[in-house]
């Protein structure tokens, strides 16, 4: 039998696998054009996105019933002005240091620098200090989205353009996955843990386990052509000459300008929705430990929900409508979901916009 081409599919594995399970990884690998050099990478990757996305799942769950029950509903539009600053400052400093670390070291201290943020958040809870859950809320708000940008940044060296293009969605499957069971997981890890703040030491294990496997990967697999150059920019106070670029454009007529509009229109319905909704859950359920697990449990029916569209109708939606008609149907959806709300606000109606917003995000609006 001939050696397998090492730029054709992955082959069959069967030596350290049950024979149908290595019938199915050489399937898939064809199925999704896999090449022999590229499975290592995108299993380890996709897993590694797994875990950080299921790590910031179950941390939010935590966190917003953890804040509505010990700091109020009331408070919660100050976080979301909070949030919106937040998302800017973490930008400003991540694109400052970015390209001045060697990208391994990079990764590793800043995931590491994340959990000790989430032991210690932790270890202040217990303390039943009020005044502490606006700052514990914008603190796991900028891990979640600090996380997110050291991920993306520390696999962009692993492949060109037409591998990103070909295997990135991939990955993006994985953090679907992650959302389904790790929202639907937390539930009973609340319970085994003995409490929603425990849940924070999960996300702990998580970004542990992440980081491990994205330094071997970072450390098995050379950079793609051209990652050494990227890796260098932002280096020399390039980020601020970027950033000032990117305000200079979004003030011109345009489609950025279009873009941003809507990118406006969104937060502020995301922000309406998101607020009654959080009211609604807040009074139907009196304990945090039973909101954290209705959020789990929301979180992962939404999850399952964006799995299924992003496979089977996003493809079918953009092939026979094209992309502009596909994203409109993010904000005609919404705008009837909306309407429902202002006709008669319940449970049931903050429900379902809040659902189908949370849906989309990971889908049409994606």
């Amino acid at each position: 039998m001939k050696a397998a081409s090492p730029s054709g599919p992955v082959p069959n594995q069967g030596s350290g696998l049950h024979p149908l399970l290595g019938q199915l990884f050489s399937l898939i690998a064809r199925r999704l054009r896999i090449q022999t050099e590229e499975g290592g990478r995108v299993l380890l990757v996709s897993i590694a996105y797994f875990l950080m996305m299921g790590g910031s799942i179950v941390g939010r769950n935590a966190r917003d019933s953890l804040f509505l029950k010990n700091f109020g509903i009331q408070n919660l539009p100050y976080m979301y002005a909070a949030s919106g600053l937040l998302l800017i400052v973490c930008a400003t400093l991540y694109s400052g240091l970015v390209g001045r670390v060697a990208r391994r070291r990079f990764v590793a201290a800043s995931f590491l620098a994340f959990c000790g943020l989430l032991v210690g958040c932790r270890a202040m809870l217990g303390a039943n200090a009020r005044w502490f859950y606006p700052i514990f809320y914008v603190v796991l708000q900028a891990i979640s989205i600090l996380s997110g940008l050291v991920f993306w940044t520390a696999i962009e060296d692993l492949f060109d353009r037409r591998q990103a293009k070909r295997l990135l969605p991939l990955v993006t499957v994985g953090g679907l996955l992650s959302i389904v069971v790790c929202g639907l997981a937390t539930g009973p890890l609340v319970r085994l843990l003995g409490g929603s703040a425990n849940v924070l030491l999960s996300w702990v294990g998580m970004l542990v386990a992440a980081v491990l496997l994205l330094d071997r990967v970072l450390r098995r697999y050379p950079p793609a052509p051209a990652a050494a150059s990227r890796q260098r920019i932002g280096a020399g106070g390039a980020w601020l000459e970027s950033a000032t670029q990117g305000l200079r454009e979004l003030t011109t007529p345009g489609l950025l300008r279009a873009i941003a509009g809507i990118a406006l229109a969104s937060t502020v319905v995301f922000v309406l929705v998101d607020f009654q909704f959080s009211q609604l859950a807040n009074e139907a359920y009196s304990s945090q430990d039973e909101l954290t697990s209705f959020l789990g449990t929301f979180r992962g029916l939404t999850g399952f929900l964006a799995l299924l569209i992003q496979v089977v109708t996003t493809p079918w939606l953009i092939a026979t409508f094209g992309v502009g008609m596909t994203i409109a149907v993010e904000p005609v959806l919404m705008l009837l979901a909306t309407a429902g709300m202002a006709v008669s606000l319940n449970f049931s109606t903050a429900f379902t916009a809040k659902f189908l917003d949370s849906v989309l995000f990971f889908t049409v609006q994606g």
